[in-house]
């Protein structure tokens, strides 16, 4: 039996038409400076591109590797807001989550980095055959390159932040987001579909911080940047092709200078010493970076 609120709001049929007046100051934007360096590993190709073009790529969550990922994250905030006190207050947005990117165009965008520069896991998994490297980016830079990126282009905050795979901290995030819109909404009487939908909206903001804890090695930090259908004018939504299909993502500027990245390791292969060798070299012409910043992998070189 539908109650009394849901015959007024019926989120099938409408439509918001704006953020809900105090929207709250979520998770995203509050974030400690980073005192750590961030690896970012990929390919000779594109490590090439990102120095030549001062820029890096944020893919579309739902065209990453492992497909269940977000799913899993949504499963989780799912079932905390069926175990919420308040659960009948907060159904509008149960209802929103399953539909929000049909309903608004909402599209996560990320980039992936991780906390250890020289993975064995990391490199079988982005630099195949030994062709790649891990691109040391200083975690303060980072930090500021998101903060203008998302001022001059976004109505939603963009953030780097750290992955969560403790379980019992990724409830008490998720459980802290739950409680802030709860209380507001216990505290407002208006029955717009503005409110629900913001709520909705920062619960899948915060869902690409939350991965399995299968995956915890990977010690990753994410840019996440959210794109709304009206923005992609500022920001154009460009493709890549892979194997088997064409993959959407958007492009984040980054002022590179010797600075931004101040170590750099290559990838286990059988040209160890030219490989190294070469990327010194194209470092030092394009950034003048010393040759000290380059580092040798020390996993030892496997066909994997």
């Amino acid at each position: 039996m539908r109650s009394h609120e849901d015959e007024e709001l019926d989120v099938e049929k409408e439509e918001p038409d704006g953020y809900f007046p105090w929207e709250l100051q979520s998770w995203s934007v509050q974030i400690a400076p980073i005192d750590k360096i961030l690896f970012h590993y990929t390919s000779f190709e594109a490590a090439a591109s990102i120095i030549d073009n001062k820029t890096i790529w944020a893919s579309e969550i739902s065209y990453l590797n492992d497909e269940s990922e977000f799913r899993y994250a949504l499963d989780l905030i799912v079932s905390r807001l069926n175990e919420h006190p308040e659960r009948d207050l907060l159904q509008p947005t149960l209802r929103l989550l399953e539909r929000l990117d049909k309903l608004s165009g909402f599209r996560p965008y990320v980039a992936s980095f991780s906390e250890d520069g020289d993975s064995l896991s990391q490199w079988r998994g982005y630099c195949t055959k030994g062709s790649g490297v891990s691109l040391g980016f200083d975690g303060s830079f980072l930090i500021q390159q998101i903060r203008e990126f998302s001022d001059k282009n976004y109505s939603r905050k963009s953030v780097i932040t750290r992955c969560i795979y403790d379980e019992q901290d990724q409830i008490k995030q998720i459980d802290g987001v739950i409680e802030q819109f709860a209380r507001a909404f216990k505290a407002d009487n208006s029955n717009s579909l503005n409110k629900y939908f913001s709520f909705a909206v920062t619960l899948s903001e915060l869902a690409p911080t939350i991965k399995n804890r299968a995956f915890k090695e990977e010690a990753e930090w994410r840019i996440i940047a959210t794109i709304w259908p009206a923005e992609e004018a500022t920001v154009p939504v460009k493709y890549r092709p892979v194997k088997s299909l064409l993959i959407p993502y958007v492009e984040i500027g980054l002022p590179l200078t010797d600075l931004a990245i101040p170590v750099v390791f290559v990838a286990p292969n059988p040209h160890r010493d030219l490989s190294c060798e070469s990327v010194r070299r194209f470092l030092n012409a394009k950034l003048g970076t010393k040759s000290d910043v380059v580092r040798l992998s020390t996993i030892p070189y496997r066909d994997w």
